[in-house]
C-alpha cells in the first residue's frame, strides 16, 4: 500500500501543478459573510457546547466511561444542531443568488479528496514507522474512538445511526464552524489566506485531540491538520463551503467503509 500510495500522491501531485489548481481563490459565496451572521454564527457554536453537556447529563454520562452508542449519536447530534440551524436560519446572501456554482463546487469537494487521500496516508504510515523506529508504540488500525465504539459494538442498532451522523451530520456542524466561522472570521481581521487556512487547520486538528487514541495522535493529528488545510483551500479556490462540507463527508464515508473491510 505504501507504494500505491505513493505513485498516486505523485500523479495527484504532478495533475493539481499542471491544472493550477492551487492557484487563485474567488471570493467566500456563503450566508456567514456580514459580520453580524458570523456573531450570530459564533453564538450558535458556543452555545453547543452547554447544550451537548446537558444531553450527556441526562443520558448519564459520566466522564472517563466508554459511550454507549446512543449516548454517541445524542452527543453527535446535540453539537451539531445549533451550527446547523443558525446557519440555516441566516438571511440569504449571494450564495442563494448563484445557485449553479454549486454542483461543481460538489465535485470539486470529491476531487480534492482524491488529491489529499495519498498524502493523509503517507503521512499517517510514515509518523507511525517513526514511532516504531524510536520504540513507541505502533499505531492502532482504528485511529479514531468513533470507529472503536462501532466495533465493539457492532450489533447495537445505533450503529447506523452514528454511522449516518458521521456522514451527513458531523461534517456539516465542522465545516459551518472551521471552514465558515473560524477561517473567514481569520480573514476579516486581514489575516493573509494561507495563514488562515493554516491556523483554522491546526485548530481543527486540536479539536479532534481527545477522540485520537494515544498512539495514533502524532499521526492522526498530522492527517487531520493536512485534511483541514485542504478543506480551508477547497472553500477558498471554489468560494463555496460545500465543496469542504462534501469532501469532509466523503473522507468520513472512506473511513467508515475501510474500516468495515478490517478484520475483527
Amino acid at each position: 500500500m505504501l507504494v500505491l500510495h505513493a505513485c498516486w500522491a505523485g500523479v495527484a501531485a504532478a495533475v493539481t501543478w499542471s491544472q493550477g489548481w492551487l492557484r487563485g481563490s474567488r471570493p467566500v459565496l456563503w450566508p456567514g459573510r456580514d459580520p453580524s451572521d458570523l456573531l450570530r454564527l459564533a453564538i450558535a457554536v458556543i452555545l453547543a457546547s452547554p447544550m451537548t453537556a446537558l444531553v450527556g447529563a441526562w443520558m448519564g454520562v459520566r466522564t472517563g466511561t466508554t459511550l454507549t452508542l446512543h449516548q454517541m449519536l445524542a452527543l453527535s447530534i446535540a453539537s451539531a444542531a445549533s451550527p446547523i440551524a443558525a446557519w440555516l436560519l441566516l438571511a440569504p446572501g449571494p450564495d442563494i443568488a448563484a445557485p449553479s456554482r454549486r454542483p461543481i463546487a460538489m465535485i470539486a469537494g470529491l476531487l480534492g479528496l482524491l488529491v489529499c487521500w495519498p498524502f493523509l496516508q503517507l503521512a499517517i504510515d510514515g509518523i507511525s514507522r517513526l514511532q516504531q523506529a524510536l520504540g513507541g508504540e505502533a499505531a492502532p488500525a482504528l485511529g479514531h474512538s468513533t470507529l472503536q465504539s462501532l466495533r465493539a459494538q457492532a450489533s447495537e442498532p445505533a450503529a447506523w445511526g452514528v454511522a449516518a451522523a458521521a456522514v451527513l451530520i458531523t461534517p456539516l456542524a465542522e465545516e459551518i464552524t472551521w471552514r465558515g466561522l473560524v477561517q473567514q472570521s481569520l480573514k476579516r481581521v486581514r489575516l493573509p489566506v494561507p495563514a488562515a487556512i493554516l491556523l483554522t487547520s491546526a485548530g481543527f486538528a486540536l479539536f479532534h485531540w481527545s477522540v485520537l487514541p494515544a498512539a495514533a495522535r502524532p499521526g492522526g493529528l498530522a492527517a487531520l491538520t493536512l485534511l483541514g488545510a485542504t478543506l480551508g483551500w477547497l472553500t477558498e479556490r471554489t468560494g463555496r463551503i460545500e465543496s469542504a462540507m462534501v469532501a469532509h463527508a466523503a473522507f468520513n464515508l472512506a473511513n467508515l467503509l475501510l474500516f468495515s473491510m478490517l478484520p475483527e
